[in-house]
């Protein structure tokens, strides 16, 4: 799966992600920040743009994240190693 596709923008690739991923459509996404620390992947040059996304839990088509091997997280315990205000520009 492509992440950009040529000519889309990061707010229309965020948003066929999430359908590809979960089926979901028209729904409220915000761009949290953007990560590109010049080191932070030791294969290649990588700008990461982060979003969140407000949706019904109980929408979601499982069968297509069952697919992509995504799964839910609880904010409470994501590792704050990976929330580092410094580089979020």
């Amino acid at each position: 799966m492509d992440l950009c596709k040529q000519g889309e923008s990061v707010d229309n690739a965020a948003k066929r992600v999430l359908a590809e991923l979960t089926g979901l459509e028209n729904v409220y996404m915000e761009q949290v920040g953007s990560f590109g620390e010049v080191e932070r992947d030791p294969g290649e040059r990588v700008i990461s743009v982060a979003y969140y996304a407000l949706i019904n839990i109980n929408e979601y088509d499982r069968e297509l994240v069952h697919q992509h091997n995504a799964y839910w997280v609880n904010i409470n315990e994501i590792a704050t190693s990976y929330l580092r205000p410094s580089t979020v520009w």
